[in-house]
């Protein structure tokens, strides 16, 4: 378990997979007494939540070969793995995945085919939706990128106005991309996940809490 204070009103618990750490988030000024209180109150809530995290099955590591299932924007494909010489690729095509590769590629070559795949294809996504979220939030950020992180779906650095953005949300369904996307641009309205930042998410993205809950309950691989 792990204690962070910051500014914030109330006392938070989370809990993440794959091994159900708990992470608190109090008040600076709040007492180690009062965390300690809270955390004995909601041990049932905790031991609740972490027994169905645990409980889930372990994530199926994918070979990259074919009938390997491949997650792309919520939706899930048949891989089809075609070795032949020349041109490589990946594309979508009657409902499977097709990857094809140069014969006896290896298991890393086929991966790092998909990430560049799943990179371009959040890149042709991602400037609509700023298109669209940029003037309602009144907001413009000077920089974009998308990169591999372990633990969060998004950043943002207020100074440089950047924001990056998980490549893993392009295995889930596009309205998470957008919850990612709107509430790192609200960071740029409000640093904190203070009350003002959360009545901002209220006007723009009212149904934000049932996204949250569908990505915290994603395990980030």
């Amino acid at each position: 378990m792990t204690v962070q204070k910051k500014r914030v009103k109330n006392i938070n618990l989370a809990i993440y997979p794959p091994d159900g750490r708990i992470r608190v988030s109090a008040p600076i000024k709040c007492s180690e007494e009062t965390i300690s209180a809270v955390i004995r109150a909601r041990l049932g809530w905790i031991n609740k939540k972490r027994a169905a995290l645990l409980a889930r099955p372990s994530q199926v590591v994918v070979e990259m070969v074919t009938g390997d299932t491949i997650d792309f924007f919520g939706q899930r494909y048949p891989l089809v793995v075609v070795e032949k010489s020349g041109t490589s690729g990946l594309q979508i095509s009657n409902g499977t995945m097709e990857l094809t590769v140069m014969p006896e590629s290896s298991t890393e070559k086929k991966v790092s085919m998909l990430n560049e795949w799943y990179r371009r294809q959040l890149q042709l996504a991602i400037p609509d939706l700023l298109a669209q979220w940029q003037p309602k939030i009144g907001v413009t950020v000077n920089d974009w990128r998308i990169r591999r992180m372990k633990s969060r779906w998004g950043s943002c650095n207020i100074l440089d106005r950047h924001i990056w953005l998980n490549l893993e949300l392009a295995k889930l369904s596009p309205v998470c991309l957008e919850y990612v996307l709107v509430h790192e641009l609200t960071h740029l309205l409000e640093r904190y996940h203070n009350a003002r930042f959360w009545s901002f998410m209220d006007q723009f993205l009212p149904h934000w809490r049932e996204l949250r809950r569908e990505l915290k309950s994603v395990q980030i691989t």
